[in-house]
C-alpha cells in the first residue's frame, strides 16, 4: 500500500462522517428556541394572560391563561415576546406550549422554555409536524 493509498480511505472516512453527521442532524425548525423571527401583526396574535396560579414568572411545566385562540385549531403554539429595541416587528422565541383546554380563556402548558413567559408574551401556532415533545 502507497503513502497515496493510506491517505484516501482516511479522507472518504472524514466526508463520510460529515455526511453522516449531516444526515443524523435534525433541520433547525424555523422558531427554534432563543431564535429571532419575524412577524406580521402582533394585535391578531393571541396573548398569554398568566399562570393558573396567579404567578407571573412562568417555566416548563406551568400552566397558563391565554386570550386569543378562539377559532384555531392548532394545539401548540411558539411563545414569543418582541423586541423592544428592534425597528421592525421582531421577536425572540421563549419555549412551546400544548393546548389543554380550549374554553375562553385557554389554558395552555409550557413544554418547553429557555426564558421565563410572562402576561402579555405572544402565541404563534406551530405548523410543524414532528413533535417529540408532545404528550
Amino acid at each position: 500500500m502507497t503513502r497515496r493509498d493510506r491517505r484516501r480511505p482516511s479522507t472518504l472516512s472524514a466526508v463520510g462522517l460529515c455526511l453522516l453527521l449531516a444526515w443524523l442532524t435534525p433541520p433547525s425548525p424555523a422558531a427554534e428556541l432563543g431564535a429571532v423571527v419575524h412577524f406580521s401583526s402582533q394585535s391578531t396574535l393571541p396573548r398569554v394572560l398568566g399562570g393558573t396560579d396567579n404567578r407571573v414568572l412562568l417555566g416548563p411545566g406551568d400552566t397558563f391563561l391565554a386570550d386569543g385562540l378562539e377559532g384555531r385549531d392548532a394545539r401548540r403554539y411558539h411563545v414569543l415576546r418582541p423586541d423592544p429595541t428592534a425597528a421592525s416587528q421582531t421577536a425572540r422565541v421563549l419555549g412551546e406550549a400544548v393546548v389543554i383546554e380550549t374554553r375562553r380563556p385557554a389554558i395552555l402548558r409550557i413544554q418547553r422554555a429557555d426564558r421565563e413567559i410572562r402576561p402579555g408574551d405572544y402565541l404563534v401556532a406551530d405548523t410543524g409536524a414532528d413533535h417529540p415533545h408532545d404528550d
